[in-house]
């Protein structure tokens, strides 16, 4: 028998829908930091993420009879774990998403940075999921999938039942209200460097 290891998703898949616990295993291990990963980026709250995520392997093998042979498991994967996500989001509208998860820096801090840089980091990611909390929820899954997970195009438009072009719009005006929410860190940094350069031509 093929070792675990070294059998592809879709193997994985079917042997684990016939009851090979540890082909489960081994799909469950390659693949749940990203499922986690995707709900908390949508919900920007890990104990909802958790919860979000539990569901979707849940529906993974409750819904296995959909799953079409040769088809991409972690395209269908991603696609339940993002409308797991969406649901949760729509059931509860009024959550407030302000959770910043320490393991999923945006900005990883090098070992000799500063205090007062770390806390502005992390004041970056928190101004980050405000941002994406008030975003469409489209937009925010858009946004998190190709910049987060390195989604291809085809791949989000297959999620969100769309085209590509809708996905890139989604996309854009994403980018451009995360760089309005930040655009007072920008001024910050561009006062700080001109500072600095301003200094060392005095010396």
């Amino acid at each position: 028998m093929q070792p675990e290891n070294n059998r592809t998703d879709s193997e994985l898949f079917t042997a684990a829908s016939n009851g090979d616990e540890r082909a489960a295993a081994q799909l469950y291990y390659r693949h749940a930091e990203r499922v986690f990963r995707v709900c908390f980026r949508v919900l920007s709250d890990r104990i909802q993420a958790k919860d979000c995520a539990q569901e979707v392997w849940l529906k993974v093998f409750r819904y296995r009879q959909r799953f079409r042979a040769g088809s991409s498991f972690h395209s269908w994967l991603t696609a339940i774990a993002v409308h797991t996500a969406i649901d949760a989001v729509r059931k509860n509208a009024r959550m407030v998403f302000v959770d910043v998860d320490e393991n999923l820096p945006l900005f990883p801090c090098s070992q000799t940075e500063d205090a007062l840089q770390q806390l502005e980091n992390r004041k970056i990611r928190e101004r980050i999921d405000q941002a994406l909390a008030r975003m469409s929820v489209q937009q925010r899954v858009a946004f998190v999938l190709r910049h987060y997970e390195d989604e291809p195009l085809a791949t989000i438009a297959h999620v969100l039942n769309c085209s590509i072009g809708t996905v890139k719009t989604h996309i854009h005006r994403a980018v451009l209200a995360l760089r309005k929410e930040l655009s007072e860190f920008t001024e910050c940094k561009n006062v700080k460097e001109e500072h600095e350069e301003r200094t060392s031509h005095t010396r």
